[in-house]
């Protein structure tokens, strides 16, 4: 029955989805309220049991005001909301983990939805949201999980290697199903991002002298021993001890 319920749901706000989507740029405008309107969570008394007194334990954590929301459903008006409030204003870049996975399936839904295309000035989905994905203290290229010419840090571990890779591939995913569309004519974006990750995957070898020795090249991995031999000579292997 719960599995029929959950079936059920997903199709109605599919259908909800692409009707918003005839009318909004939906991936874009999620993105925009996430980074301009959606507030903190909050503690809340419910008052429906009662009426207008309070029922005892009948508390919840919300990011809606319910008062807030139910104005809004009798008369359409927006409240305004205190910038202070706002979660991702609140967070900077300290975005709890959880919540950047809750993100890519936020995307991953919103993405299959059919919609028009946002305003090529428009870019919350693309220069807020994907930067905090891979950018943010949590995510995978976070300043700290590069590395730094003053320091020798640790290398990164093979499942942060491998959270990169499969990150960056569900990107991949949404900018080839056009879900990110219009994209810039400059992808400033897409090009750090590519340099970062390179630099992090190259950084699972520099400092790490086992993975190291598997990129001094062998008599065996190509035909042309002459070639092999030319870049072996080349190659400074004193240095992966060093």
């Amino acid at each position: 029955a719960d599995g029929k319920l959950s079936s059920m749901l997903w199709r109605k706000l599919r259908s909800l989805t692409d009707a918003i989507g005839r009318v909004i740029p939906i991936v874009e405008t999620a993105s925009r309220l996430l980074v301009t309107s959606f507030t903190r969570q909050a503690w809340y008394r419910s008052t429906i049991k009662g009426g207008d007194s309070y029922v005892e334990d009948d508390i919840f954590v919300s990011s809606v005001d319910p008062q807030a929301y139910r104005t809004f459903l009798k008369a359409g008006e927006k409240s305004l909301i205190d910038p202070a409030t706002v979660r991702f204003s609140a967070f900077k870049m300290a975005i709890p983990r959880s919540e950047l996975n809750a993100l890519w399936a936020i995307l991953a839904f919103l993405g299959k939805s059919s919609s028009v295309n946002p305003s090529a000035s428009h870019w919350y989905r693309y220069k807020h949201i994907v930067k905090r994905l891979f950018y943010s203290e949590a995510a995978v290229l976070a300043s700290s999980a590069l590395s730094s010419s003053q320091i020798l840090p640790s290398p990164p571990s093979k499942d942060h290697i491998s959270t990169c890779e499969a990150e960056l591939l569900r990107l991949s995913i949404l900018l080839r199903s056009g879900s990110l569309d219009p994209l810039p004519e400059q992808d400033g974006v897409l090009i750090s991002l590519m340099q970062k990750s390179l630099s992090l995957h190259a950084d699972s070898f520099r400092y790490n002298v086992n993975n190291a020795v598997h990129l001094i090249p062998r008599q065996n991995h190509m035909k042309n021993k002459s070639l092999i031999r030319k870049v072996w000579d080349a190659s400074n292997a004193t240095t992966l001890s060093s």
